[in-house]
């Protein structure tokens, strides 16, 4: 259902209205279209976008934070080229980038760390299947890189004072999850899905989508919906 007053798509739970959003806390679902085939020759923006949804099955929360995290980076860009800003209304607005990334890029590497250890448990009991190559996802960025070797609070720190160095040249690089690379591979003869041919690739994406169901099943006891 559509609202005529709003623009948000709304359903019923219970014969009670609720937004689109709160069907993640009852059940799962996930798809594959046509267009997902093109995945692996798309831009790191839509490579991201895919690893963010398959992510908010382990988290309902992380869409919304990735929205508020977008948010706040325009409106860190608005504040910046006003003549007179407000520090301290910037700094709050830093801050709040600053958990908002380590908390995205925790969640992402969260998902890939459980697909990884289905695929371990299923090599272990002889569970996997041959039908479908199984996919090594990597995702790597200065965020990634930091907390392999540094306390989630110390790189929020040092978040922090990346962007507020770069107030002034808005054009310098500063971390964050908009920011890293995601990298497809096939485990098998470890070959990067970007030179592969479209046949592998669309194997691939079928192989990360029963994967990542797989994974909902034995997590939450229930299978998710997969269209």
């Amino acid at each position: 259902n559509k609202t005529s007053s709003k623009n948000f798509r709304i359903t019923r739970v219970n014969s009670d209205y609720a937004p689109l959003s709160s069907l993640g806390k009852i059940l799962n679902i996930s798809w594959i279209t046509p267009q997902m085939c093109v995945l692996f020759l798309s831009s790191m923006s839509e490579k991201r976008r895919f690893i963010d949804r398959l992510t908010s099955s382990i988290d309902n929360l992380h869409l919304n934070r990735v929205h508020r995290y977008e948010k706040l980076l325009r409106q860190r860009n608005k504040i910046l080229i006003q003549p007179n800003f407000d520090h301290t209304w910037l700094d709050t607005i830093e801050t709040q980038i600053s958990e908002l990334s380590i908390a995205i890029t925790a969640r992402r590497l969260d998902l890939i760390e459980e697909l990884e250890n289905l695929y371990l448990t299923e090599i272990k009991n002889s569970s996997s299947t041959e039908h479908f190559p199984t996919a090594r996802i990597v995702i790597s960025g200065k965020i990634e890189s930091l907390l392999i070797e540094k306390p989630a609070a110390e790189v929020e720190e040092h978040i922090k004072s990346e962007l507020k160095n770069s107030r002034n040249n808005n054009e310098l690089f500063t971390p964050g999850p908009n920011n890293a690379s995601i990298d497809i591979f096939n485990k098998k003869n470890n070959k990067n899905l970007d030179m592969s041919s479209t046949g592998e690739q669309k194997l691939l994406l079928i192989s990360i989508i029963l994967s990542h169901a797989r994974m909902l099943r034995n997590k939450f006891n229930m299978a998710p919906i997969l269209l």
